[in-house]
């Protein structure tokens, strides 16, 4: 076969080249279509089962261990517990756990932001009885405290990380451990340490249910 010359041959072999460039792309599409429609498909599964998961972990309740939970803060400046969780053991239990793991927000030289979360272990009880009245310290001091004291999170003598800065947003989650390691529905607050002058003394808590640090804490 003579090929054409000229404009038109070009033309011709412009032609030639774009149905072969076509024909490729199409036959590459075809061929690649049966795997990109399983990547789609196995990419909804993932997700319906991620709903599916999670639908069925909010759906079952929480088991509660301890009733009737009050965190109490700033009632008097003369104390070593400025923070207190009080409550009730809902059922028998042999040990029961009580950790909080905080955060505080901290500002510096080009970066802002909450520093990684720590976790305290406020009380570690055994052979707990329903009805028996529960009182953990979860802010503690050495002495009756004053603006120059020093607050920890847990025991008073804990390490100086542990250790509650002035002026400082913390954000905070009780958690309630059982023996078999299910948990209690966990509290959320943020504390900010205040004065001995007026209320609330030495510390401020904020209870809620939809803080925004809730569901990276889950």
């Amino acid at each position: 076969m003579t090929l054409p010359t000229g404009a038109f041959g070009a033309l011709f072999a412009a032609l030639v080249a774009f149905i072969i460039t076509w024909l490729v792309s199409f036959l590459w599409r075809l061929l690649n279509a049966p795997v990109s429609l399983f990547n789609e498909q196995k990419d909804r599964a993932d997700l319906l089962q991620q709903e599916n998961d999670r639908l069925k972990t909010s759906s079952i309740p929480k088991p509660v261990f301890i009733a009737d939970i009050i965190i109490a803060a700033g009632v008097t400046p003369q104390t070593t517990n400025p923070v207190l969780l009080i409550g009730k053991a809902a059922l028998n239990n042999i040990r029961l756990r009580i950790v909080v793991k905080h955060s505080h927000y901290v500002v510096g030289m080009g970066w802002s932001g909450w520093a990684d979360p720590r976790q305290v272990e406020l009380a570690d009880m055994k052979d707990v009885i329903a009805g028996q009245q529960i009182s953990v310290p979860v802010v503690s001091c050495l002495s009756p405290t004053d603006n120059s004291t020093t607050l920890m999170w847990g025991a008073a003598d804990g390490p100086p990380v542990n250790a509650i800065k002035n002026g400082t947003t913390y954000r905070a989650q009780i958690r309630v451990i059982a023996a078999d390691g299910n948990e209690q529905q966990p509290i959320h607050f943020l504390l900010i340490r205040t004065t001995s002058d007026e209320r609330p003394y030495l510390v401020n808590v904020t209870k809620e249910t939809d803080f925004s640090f809730i569901s990276e804490w889950q």
